[in-house]
């Protein structure tokens, strides 16, 4: 007779129905440990996601009660208002300059008469001979654009459309590099034209490439500002040229006035308010679902898959927080753009840095969507 226990199923099943025993145990065990994990990281995310709300709403109650109409809307509506007549508009004959450019002159600066041009102008040696004639054959390519840039000193103002796409880190300035290749023409303009004994049109070369610098305006983004600074340093420099290469008798009182105005121009101020405006409208519309999460990775780093998709869905509930800190940090940038110039470079030394400080999670939108402004701010002052 077989020796069994007391449910009548033989000695030898013991062991299996233990270990089947402990392994149901062991499964329960890790589905309750998994289930607390859980219940924690979507806590922590809720409580995250409250904190942060509450950090972004004071924020915003403290720019509107200072800055009533800092939202993007309000800063583009403003712009639209102060915008000239269609008819006193220069805008449009600057665009048609850049246009009418031959292909010939686009590549020229890269051509073999352009660099000799170049080469020991940054010794603050002459030209090479054969760099100017290169650069006469050159300008001779293009006698019609030279005359229609030169004609834009005039006192009319200038102005381009700008369209804010939805997101409107996605808006796109095609004038400014126009703007930039108009801006060419008239330095080398001027610039040969000094060496041609005729400095006083490099002179009015110097002003028209000023024009142009206020053609960018108040334009609200920091690559904007970074172009007109681009235009105004041009000025600059060819002034000083013209001045080195000969004796102009016109136009210098003027030339004088203009660039004392344009010096007050608050570039690194201009773009922070629009930068401020645009990635707070970036946030808000990632909270919503306007700006999607594919969007955002193609901003941040180009690439959209599953994993970032992935990682989108746990930083969503911490967009608030995230977005208060953006907020945060424009504000003091924004305050120290507002400071006297000698202050202002202690004043952004100060503020902190997401991209230096190391990755943090809860701020991933921050750290890769603020440009860095201090270096913006350097060559603002620098201009």
């Amino acid at each position: 007779m077989t020796d069994t226990d007391e449910d009548d199923r033989p000695r030898a099943a013991r062991p299996a129905r233990t270990a089947v025993g402990r392994a149901a145990g062991c499964a329960k065990a890790l589905l309750v440990l998994v289930g607390v994990l859980a219940l924690v990281f979507f806590g922590a995310r809720f409580q995250a996601g409250r904190m942060g709300q509450r950090k972004l709403d004071a924020q915003l109650a403290a720019v509107d009660a200072r800055e009533p109409n800092w939202r993007l809307d309000d800063v583009m509506a403003a712009r639209e208002r102060a915008k000239p007549a269609d008819a006193d508009n220069d805008g449009p004959a600057i665009l048609a300059v850049a246009d009418n450019l031959p292909k010939e002159w686009n590549t020229w600066p890269s051509s073999e008469g352009g660099q000799k041009w170049n080469e020991k102008r940054d010794q603050n040696r002459l030209p090479a001979a054969d760099g100017v004639a290169s650069a006469r054959a050159a300008l001779g390519l293009i006698a019609e654009q030279r005359a229609a840039a030169l004609n834009l000193r005039n006192g009319r103002a200038a102005f381009f459309p700008l369209k804010v796409e939805s997101n409107p880190i996605a808006t796109l300035l095609p004038h400014a590099q126009k703007v930039r290749e108009v801006v060419s023409v008239l330095s080398l303009d001027g610039q040969v034209a000094a060496l041609d004994k005729n400095p006083n049109r490099g002179i009015e070369a110097a002003r028209a490439q000023l024009k142009l610098a206020r053609a960018i305006g108040d334009e609200p983004f920091l690559i904007s500002q970074l172009v007109r600074c681009a235009c105004a340093t041009s000025a600059g420099h060819t002034a000083m040229q013209v001045l080195a290469w000969g004796e102009p008798t016109e136009g210098l009182a003027e030339l004088q006035a203009e660039l004392l105005a344009e010096a007050e121009t608050p570039y690194f101020l201009i773009g922070m308010r629009g930068e401020r405006a645009s990635l707070d409208r970036v946030f808000a519309g990632l909270a919503d679902g306007t700006i999607t999460e594919d969007e955002f990775f193609r901003m941040a780093t180009g690439r959209v898959g599953p994993a970032q998709r992935a990682v989108f869905r746990a930083y969503k509930p911490l967009i608030p927080g995230d977005r208060a800190m953006c907020l945060d940090l424009c504000n003091q940038y924004v305050g120290a753009a507002q400071l006297p110039h000698h202050e202002q470079l202690a004043a952004l030394a100060a503020v902190p840095n997401p991209k230096r400080a190391g990755f943090d999670p809860r701020h991933l939108g921050t750290s890769v969507l603020l440009p860095a402004c201090d270096r913006f701010a350097e060559a603002a002052l620098r201009t």
